[in-house]
């Protein structure tokens, strides 16, 4: 997997990160798992997107950033990625790293919601 990230697939590169992220037959390196998540993320990877945005929530590898957070959080969303819909509703409902907009928190909860989650 870490080849395919090294090589620039996204897919690969998203992979990678959550083994490293989890110790997952490699060292456990949070700070190299935000690397690579931002890179797939980088790349449009809806997945990716959304893993990097709770790097920035938590901190894990990166510095806190709530407004780069949601904004991951809705570009994963734009794509139909439904946890990116929950989390940027859920961003839009708490005024966490965006303007607090109940309204539009409940739409992309709902559109979560439709979608399974």
């Amino acid at each position: 997997m870490r080849l395919a990230a090294d090589r620039g697939s996204s897919t690969g590169q998203n992979g990678y990160a959550v083994c490293l992220m989890n110790g997952q037959g490699v060292t456990k390196d949070v700070t190299a798992a935000a690397r690579y998540f931002l890179r797939a993320a980088y790349q449009g990877n809806p997945e990716a997107q959304v893993s990097y945005g709770l790097c920035l929530l938590t901190g894990d590898g990166v510095a806190r950033d709530a407004a780069t957070a949601a904004r991951y959080f809705r570009l994963s969303a734009g794509q139909g990625n439904p946890t990116g819909m929950l989390l940027y509703g859920r961003c839009l409902m708490n005024g966490e790293g965006v303007a607090k907009d109940a309204l539009a928190g409940r739409r992309y909860l709902e559109a979560a919601a439709q979608c399974g989650l």
